[in-house]
Protein backbone atom coordinates (compact mmCIF):
# COMPACT_ATOMS: atom_id res chain seq x y z
CA UNK A 1 0.00 0.00 0.00
CA UNK A 2 1.47 3.46 -0.28
CA UNK A 3 -0.41 6.30 2.41
CA UNK A 4 0.00 9.61 2.83
CA UNK A 5 3.82 8.93 -0.05
CA UNK A 6 4.73 6.47 2.45
CA UNK A 7 5.20 2.63 1.43
CA UNK A 8 3.28 0.22 3.79
CA UNK A 9 3.83 -3.08 3.82
CA UNK A 10 0.83 -5.84 4.02
CA UNK A 11 -0.71 -6.23 7.33
CA UNK A 12 1.36 -3.68 8.88
CA UNK A 13 0.09 -0.87 11.10
CA UNK A 14 0.82 2.74 11.38
CA UNK A 15 -0.25 5.83 12.86
CA UNK A 16 -1.67 8.58 10.35
CA UNK A 17 0.95 11.47 10.00
CA UNK A 18 -2.16 14.36 10.57
CA UNK A 19 -3.40 12.54 13.36
CA UNK A 20 -0.98 10.19 15.33
CA UNK A 21 -3.73 8.72 18.14
CA UNK A 22 -5.66 7.20 14.48
CA UNK A 23 -4.05 3.58 13.56
CA UNK A 24 -3.71 2.49 9.54
CA UNK A 25 -3.43 -1.02 8.44
CA UNK A 26 -2.59 -2.17 4.84
CA UNK A 27 -4.63 -5.48 3.78
CA UNK A 28 -4.31 -7.03 0.56
CA UNK A 29 -3.39 -3.19 -1.01
CA UNK A 30 -6.31 -1.18 0.80
CA UNK A 31 -5.14 1.37 3.50
CA UNK A 32 -8.26 1.24 6.35
CA UNK A 33 -7.83 4.26 9.33
CA UNK A 34 -9.15 4.04 12.75
CA UNK A 35 -9.92 6.33 15.78
CA UNK A 36 -9.13 4.42 19.12
CA UNK A 37 -11.78 3.23 21.24
CA UNK A 38 -12.28 4.90 24.15
CA UNK A 39 -13.84 2.92 26.90
CA UNK A 40 -14.30 6.30 29.35
CA UNK A 41 -18.41 7.67 29.45
CA UNK A 42 -17.40 10.66 31.35
CA UNK A 43 -13.87 11.67 30.25
CA UNK A 44 -11.44 14.54 31.58
CA UNK A 45 -9.97 16.11 28.88
CA UNK A 46 -6.02 15.22 28.69
CA UNK A 47 -4.34 16.64 25.43
CA UNK A 48 -1.09 14.55 25.83
CA UNK A 49 -3.61 11.31 25.42
CA UNK A 50 -5.29 9.46 22.71
CA UNK A 51 -8.32 8.55 24.33
CA UNK A 52 -9.57 11.07 27.43
CA UNK A 53 -8.68 9.83 31.32
CA UNK A 54 -11.76 9.16 33.17
CA UNK A 55 -12.75 11.25 36.26
CA UNK A 56 -12.27 9.08 39.29
CA UNK A 57 -14.38 10.60 41.54
CA UNK A 58 -17.25 10.03 38.50
CA UNK A 59 -16.82 6.47 37.77
CA UNK A 60 -16.04 2.93 39.04
CA UNK A 61 -13.80 -0.13 37.49
CA UNK A 62 -15.29 -3.27 37.50
CA UNK A 63 -14.04 -5.56 40.57
CA UNK A 64 -12.60 -8.18 38.64
CA UNK A 65 -12.69 -6.93 35.06
CA UNK A 66 -10.74 -3.89 35.08
CA UNK A 67 -11.16 -2.58 31.31
CA UNK A 68 -14.87 -2.12 32.20
CA UNK A 69 -15.80 1.31 33.40
CA UNK A 70 -19.36 2.35 34.72
CA UNK A 71 -20.30 6.03 35.64
CA UNK A 72 -21.58 6.82 39.28
CA UNK A 73 -24.86 5.97 39.83
CA UNK A 74 -24.91 3.00 37.09
CA UNK A 75 -25.95 -0.30 38.28
CA UNK A 76 -24.59 -3.64 37.30
CA UNK A 77 -25.19 -7.84 37.98
CA UNK A 78 -21.93 -9.47 39.14
CA UNK A 79 -22.38 -13.07 40.30
CA UNK A 80 -26.16 -12.41 41.41
CA UNK A 81 -25.55 -9.22 42.82
CA UNK A 82 -26.76 -6.01 42.07
CA UNK A 83 -23.76 -3.53 42.36
CA UNK A 84 -23.55 0.23 41.94
CA UNK A 85 -20.87 2.95 40.91
CA UNK A 86 -21.44 5.63 44.25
Amino acid sequence: CFYEGREVANGETIASPGNPCRQCTCKDGVITCRDPICDCSLPASRRDKCCPQCDPAASCRHQELHHLIFRSGERWIYQCQTCECL
